[in-house]
């Protein structure tokens, strides 16, 4: 008997486009906020896995499985985005500032691991699970960066009404992770800039 999904493996591998879409929609954000993690702006995230994505594209006929296709994307992603630092390291001119880059980069590549993959893949199902308000106000304040009079402008909401809201979505959020999973979730939130979610 086949495997669940081993037909969706068979049309990919054959080139089949809708195949290929599924595995795009079903990965892409995860991706791009692993991504985001390591480079502070938003376009080289989605540069950059995008390029994962050609690169699986090109490999697809070498996968049979749905695990492996995600360890290779989430692999070929943490490669570009060290392969990204250290070209940023090379360019710049200032020592101080390449000595900081450098510590960074070490701090990184021991953060590398798949136990951070997984967390991070909770954490943004978490994020999905939030009631529509909170999880629009949440993804704008703490992915998108914006400051609460400004979601409040945009949402034509009062300025207490998006910080209950945040306040609600950090509570539960927090709820749903256990105290082991707590410390790595804090290493991702730390690169994500969600340091906010533990004050």
């Amino acid at each position: 008997m086949q495997n669940p999904g081993s037909h969706s493996i068979t049309l990919l591998q054959n080139g089949n486009r809708e195949a290929f879409n599924g595995i795009y929609n079903s990965h892409y954000a995860s991706l791009y906020y692993f991504a985001k993690s390591f480079v502070n702006e938003r376009q080289d995230a989605e540069d950059i896995v995008a390029e994962s994505f050609i690169k699986f594209w090109r490999l697809r006929e070498n996968f049979d499985n749905p695990q492996s296709i995600k360890a290779f994307l989430f692999i070929t992603t943490r490669n570009r985005c060290l392969d990204f630092l250290r070209a940023a390291q090379r360019q710049s001119n200032n020592k101080k500032e390449f000595a900081y880059s450098s510590n960074q980069d070490s701090e990184l590549i021991h953060a590398q691991d798949e136990i951070k993959a997984e967390v991070l893949n909770k954490l943004l199902g978490e994020i999905e699970k939030l009631p529509p308000k909170c999880r629009q106000i949440f993804k704008m304040a703490y992915l998108e960066g914006m400051k609460n009079d400004e979601i409040a402008k945009r949402l034509q909401l009062s300025y207490q009404t998006v910080k209950n809201q945040k306040v609600r979505a950090v509570k539960i959020i927090r709820v749903a992770f256990n105290g082991r999973d707590m410390v790595v979730v804090g290493l991702l939130l730390f690169f994500l800039k969600l340091s906010i979610l533990f004050v």
